[in-house]
This record gives C-alpha cells, structure tokens and sequence, in this order.
C-alpha cells in the first residue's frame, strides 16, 4: 500500500566469489524485523558498489525477491549494500548479509579470489537427483582475465559440507544432510566431507547433488593442497547456494470420493467446517501425478498466504461456491502437513486447489496441487414458506357448505421449500439431477381433528374429517423447489346432533 516502508534489506551470497567470473546474489526485502514476512510489493532497490553489476546497480523486487550479478576482476572483499529504494526503508535502517546459516551486517563482506572451485547447482525438487553438476578448477588468466583450469587430469580430495539458510538450524522442523554423489556431506565448515573428484580435460569435474527437503542451501566446496600433490600452499574454495522445492503437494479430505459424482456418500453441510489436509511432498519419480500415493515429505517448507481455491466436480453446469479461507499458511512439520479447518459453500461434489503466485517461494515458482474429489456437501436445513390455499364452496350460489357435505381446494396450498447452508444462504446445486434427496415421502403435514374457530354446542371444537392425498414436489428454479398439495384432497365436517353451528 501508498506510504508503507520496507523494513530492511537482506542480501543472500555464499560467500566465495571468483575474479574470472561474474557472481549471483539475491536480494529480498524484509517486512518486519526478523524477515519472517517479506515485504511483496514492487521495490526498486539501488545496490552498492556502484560499478560491476550487469544492467547497472538498480534491481526490481517482486514478491520481496530480486537477484543481481557482478563481475570484479581484482582480489581481495568488495562490500555489498542497499544504498536506496523506492518505497524506502525506515530511518536507520541497516543492509544485512546472510552466509550460509549467519546472518549480520559484517557478512556485507564479499571476498573474491583469482582461483577456485566454480559450479552451479540447478534448482531441485526435493528429493529428486540433480544430474550432473560440473564442477571446475579456475583460476584467472594473467592476460585475458578470464577464467582457464588450473589443473586438468587429476583426481583431487575435495571437502564439501553445506549450511542450512532457510530454514536456519534454528527454525528446522527437522534436519536432514545435502548428498554428493550419493554421500551425505556435512553440515557447517567443522564437520566437512571428503569426497574424490575426477577432474578431466579443461579441469571439469561432475557431482550430482540431492536434497530430501525443500528450502534455500548453500553448498561449499574447499580444495587444500599437500606436500603429497606438490602443491603445498594452495586453497581453492568453492560455493553456491539452491533452492530446493517440492514436487507437488497432496490436498485431501476424509471426504476424498472418486467418483466424484452425486453417489458420493454425505461428508458434510454446505457451510460446514471440515479439515482439508495439505502436504507437501517429494519426488518420487517423474511419471509420478499423485502426490498423495507414497511420496516423501518436505518438513521444512513453510509459505505464508498461499491461495486456496475450489472447482466444481459435479453437478456438470452448477455453481462453484466459495471456499473459506481464501487462503492459508503453510507451516513447517514434521510430517509436512498443514490441516486447514475449511468450509464450502455449496452442495456438491469439489476438488481443491493451492496455487502459490509466482516466485513466491524464495523467488522460485512452485507447482499447484489439487485434491481429488471431495463430497457430498449436502444442505444443513430447509427454509420453508407457506401458501395456505383457500377452500371451495360446494353450494352456489351463496357460496356455502353443508355441514357433513365433502369439498375441496378452490387453491390448493404449496409450500416453498429452500435448501440452505450452514450460513443460510441457498445452495443452488441442491436441486440438480441426484443431488436433491428430497422427496413427497420426506414432507410430513399434520391435518386437524377438529376446527376450532367452529364450535359444537359443548363450545368444544367442531369435528372434521380428511382425506389428503400425496401432492407434488418440483423444482422451479436453482435451489428451490415448491411442494404443492393434491387438488384430489377432500374434507367435511362431521354432522351429529351436537355440531350446531351457525347457518
């Protein structure tokens, strides 16, 4: 909204940086203190130092995400900032820098180094291989400032370990390590992995990484020379940081019907909360369209505000309702499931979809997931309004009955009769084909024994007799149906000595 001001800014790298190639960092704009809400407003942010970046120092944030890239071709740390931004931040406002799992101002520090370990690892799905990673051994070119191997043919020891960013170690639902290579690695610079490369021709390696949880990992990489390989002295250090997201989620019901058709048993009233289960899950394999059937979690995704939709299943041509809430939060967990306490609107049968705006997930976009479908939502109760009819006189003219003589209906009554959500609001899909299970059995009418605005001589009601028939029932219109009495009903009141009455 017009006046609000972005809370801070915080820059994400990893950390090692070469001179013979350009470096990727992301930039995100925090809401609140602890950026635990981004700021998703459009930004315009004016980045420090002012020289290198590609495109300039000006990069747009959307959804409170943004990347910028910059070249620096001489050794030594080059420090990154936020020097401006439209809509601008709060007074005193102070850059932070995050580095693996630490965050501060004093992380602001990029080092560059003329030689290194260069790889870029892809965005993962949680759970599934990346493929292969190359992985180079650079290092500056004395003239041409471009990066050449600088070693080729060998097999080398590299250390890897990796740093949880998003979630930090703090907030983690659970804990479980990046593989290299089919090996966990691990986790935090003091408990590296060793791990053999092969590095051909041109210096290229390959590695393939896999990461069994979603969320923003940096992977670092160290090369220590040795006396044993003659090159005592020499350290290469490598880095880069991926997001990993899930493979779908899973959106289900106690309601799940497959057939998802008006023979689906009863689940709930229109209007009625039910938990609607949302997991989100791992790959399991690429053919894989059912993410509910055996796939893996991903504990530590979380995502605030993730829209919550419904399509209609049946009846073919009804009304789709709305689903309340609008949208929810998903929240880490062990077991990757957040239960949404829902209500629908409508009778019918749904499936329910979660549809995350793009590059709402550390500015990566995430895949929707919709449930199978879930019903049969029925009515919580009916409206009833009453047309009460008016009899016909039998004798004319003068327009009377004899006491003991039949009549009938000069207008038969009806009866409208609206079906209604917990919230009474007609559910229109009521009176589709199946779905309205309301019949002329299901109407019960009381008739009177006796008429008591028409005394006998002891001032005690004047006995009446009935002979009601079965009426029709039909819909007249989406949600609405009108009960009508038979026109073949007849009445009479019981002449005996005692039922004198007026003429």
């Amino acid at each position: 909204p017009v006046g609000e001001q972005v809370d801070h800014f915080e820059i994400i790298h990893d950390g090692v940086a070469l001179t013979c190639q350009p470096e990727t960092l992301q930039v995100r704009a925090c809401a609140n203190a602890d950026c635990s809400t981004l700021f998703t407003d459009p930004v315009e942010a004016t980045l420090a130092p002012a020289n290198g970046w590609q495109g300039g120092n000006r990069v747009t944030l959307t959804n409170g995400f943004g990347e910028a890239t910059l070249q620096n071709t001489m050794p030594g740390e080059v420090t990154l900032d936020v020097i401006g931004s439209t809509p601008s931040t709060r007074p005193q406002a102070v850059t932070l820098c995050q580095v693996g799992g630490s965050l501060s101002a004093g992380n602001c520090q990029l080092p560059f180094f003329e030689s290194g370990l260069a790889f870029d690892i892809p965005e993962l799905i949680s759970h599934r291989p990346s493929g292969p990673v190359r992985v180079q051994a650079v290092r500056q070119d004395d003239v041409t400032q471009q990066c050449v191997p600088a070693f080729e043919n060998q097999t080398k020891t590299v250390e890897f370990w990796s740093d949880y960013v998003d979630p930090g170690p703090a907030g983690r639902a659970v804990s479980r390590p990046v593989s290299v290579n089919g090996q966990a690695i691990g986790n935090g610079a003091s408990a590296p992995t060793g791990l053999e490369l092969a590095f051909g021709e041109d210096g290229i390696a390959e590695m393939e990484v896999t990461y069994p949880d979603a969320g923003l990992v940096q992977v670092t990489a160290r090369y220590v020379g040795s006396e044993a390989t003659e090159d005592a002295g020499l350290v290469m250090p490598g880095a880069d940081e991926f997001v990993s997201i899930p493979a779908g989620f899973c959106v289900a019901s106690a309601g799940n019907c497959a057939a998802g058709d008006a023979s689906c048993p009863a689940f709930v009233r229109a209007g009625e909360a039910f938990d609607l289960s949302i997991t989100a899950a791992g790959w399991q394999s690429d053919a894989d369209m059912d993410f509910c059937a055996g796939n893996p979690g991903t504990p530590n995704f979380r995502l605030a505000d993730i829209p919550l939709q419904v399509e209609l299943a049946a009846p073919v041509g009804g009304e789709t309702g709305t689903v309340s809430p609008a949208r929810y939060s998903h929240e880490r967990a062990s077991d990757a499931a957040s239960v949404v306490s829902a209500q629908q609107s409508e009778v019918g049968v749904f499936r329910f979809v979660t549809e995350p705006p793009a590059g709402a997930y550390l500015g990566r976009n995430l895949p929707k997931g919709k449930s199978a479908p879930i019903g049969r939502f029925y009515p919580d109760r009916f409206r009833i309004n009453v047309d009460p009819g008016e009899f016909a006189p039998v004798c004319e003219p003068g327009s009377f009955t004899y006491t003991g003589q039949p009549f009938d209906w000069l207008m038969p009554p009806s009866a409208l009769i609206e079906p209604l959500s917990v919230q009474g609001l007609r559910t229109r899909n009521y009176t589709a084909d199946g779905f309205q299970r309301l019949a002329v059995s299901g109407i019960n009418r009381s008739v009177p024994a006796g008429d008591e605005t028409a005394v006998d001589a002891g001032s005690g009601p004047m006995a009446v007799t009935v002979d009601q028939q079965g009426g029709t029932l039909a819909a007249i219109a989406p949600g609405l149906m009108q009960f009508t009495y038979s026109t073949d009903d007849a009445f009479s009141y019981i002449k005996t000595p005692a039922t004198r009455i007026d003429p």
